[in-house]
This record gives C-alpha cells, sequence and structure tokens, in this order.
C-alpha cells in the first residue's frame, strides 16, 4: 500500500503519509515499516494505537507456555519495540492513561495503565519511555482515557499533533 501512495507516476503521489495501526495491527505496521525505505519529498507521521511491545510476551499472557514457545522457536515474534527505536519518521503512541482526556504523556510513563488487554509493563508506550537508550526527539506520547476496545472519543490532541507534525520544515 505504501508503494501504491508514494509512486508519482502510477501511484497515488501522495505527498503525506499517516499510516495508523491499533493493538496487533500496529504488529504488522512496526514489521512493514521496519523494511521500508521512506522516500524523500513525502512526509510521514506513523500512529500506533494501544499496543504492546513484543508479540511473545502478550501470547504467554493470553495462550499459556507451550504457546509462547512456539511463537519464539517458530521465529513469529515481533518486537515493536526495536522496530519503533529504528524508525527514522515522527511516531505517536496512543496509549490507554490515568488521564481525563487525551494528553500529552511524554515522560510520564506512571500514568500508563492497563487498558484491558495490553498491561502497563507490556506497553509500547511505558517501554519505550523508560528505555534510555531509545531516543525520543520523533516519539509523542498521547495518554487516552479509552480502554483496548474503545473508540476513541477525542481526537483533537491526536489531530493538532498530527498537523503540527506535517507542517514542519522537512
Amino acid at each position: 500500500m505504501l508503494n501504491a501512495l508514494e509512486d508519482q507516476k502510477n501511484g497515488m503521489a501522495a505527498r503525506e503519509i499517516i499510516p495508523y495501526g491499533h493493538s496487533i495491527g500496529a504488529a504488522i505496521q512496526a514489521e512493514a515499516l521496519s523494511h521500508h525505505s521512506f522516500k524523500k519529498g513525502i512526509k510521514y507521521v506513523v500512529v500506533k494505537s494501544r499496543t504492546f511491545d513484543e508479540l511473545v510476551k502478550i501470547v504467554f499472557k493470553f495462550y499459556g507456555l507451550l504457546a509462547g514457545l512456539t511463537v519464539q522457536l517458530l521465529n513469529w515474534n515481533i518486537k515493536l519495540v526495536n522496530a519503533s527505536k529504528n524508525l527514522k519518521v515522527p511516531e505517536i503512541i496512543l496509549q490507554t492513561a490515568n488521564v481525563l482526556t487525551a494528553a500529552n504523556i511524554n515522560n510520564k510513563p506512571h500514568l500508563i495503565h492497563s487498558d484491558g488487554v495490553i498491561s502497563a509493563d507490556t506497553a509500547l508506550a511505558k517501554t519505550l519511555m523508560d528505555d534510555p537508550t531509545c531516543s525520543k526527539q520523533n516519539k509523542y506520547f498521547i495518554g487516552i482515557p479509552e480502554t483496548h476496545n474503545e473508540n476513541i472519543k477525542s481526537l483533537t490532541e491526536l489531530g493538532g499533533l498530527i498537523n503540527d507534525l506535517l507542517r514542519r520544515p522537512s
């Protein structure tokens, strides 16, 4: 899909692309973007919503030891934390947090809590914030009150941040 959007001759000739992934969709997005060559002249803002740091941890939690070991043995584990750390374009991570409405939670990992599926200690946002080796230069963390499968009620904070990032000079 990215190739079709980026193709200036036979595709959509997009100038701004905002990939969005939620939960396991964010894992698939992260894996795909980790192998993608971003094109000059196109602005990207990647959005991940309520996702985990590493697939195997979630498999262990919900399906047990045998399933977790199978994921590891078959090399099916997706390490979103590694893909995110290596991402060269702006990334916004939405995570359930102790907030009343969507709010910037950069440098506030203590506000993150379980969304009903992803625990605080396996949330991508918390893992990245707690990691001293992770550059936070292109990382933006928005806390939301919604649980894992709830629709986001207020998109003002997210929309404003995306707009700001797209308007920045290249």
